[in-house]
């Protein structure tokens, strides 16, 4: 799951990704911590 989240992200444009995080969270930065976590998983 975690590298299926991490290819979407780095295959959707940068407004892709401001668009969902403000659809799916109140602060856009709580979206971008999570997909900072995410990418740090795949890389161990």
């Amino acid at each position: 799951i975690t590298n299926a989240l991490v290819e979407d992200i780095l295959s959707a444009s940068d407004e892709e990704i401001l668009a969902e995080a403000k659809e799916d969270y109140d602060d856009p930065a709580e979206a971008r911590a999570l997909y900072k976590k995410a990418l740090i998983e795949v890389a161990r």
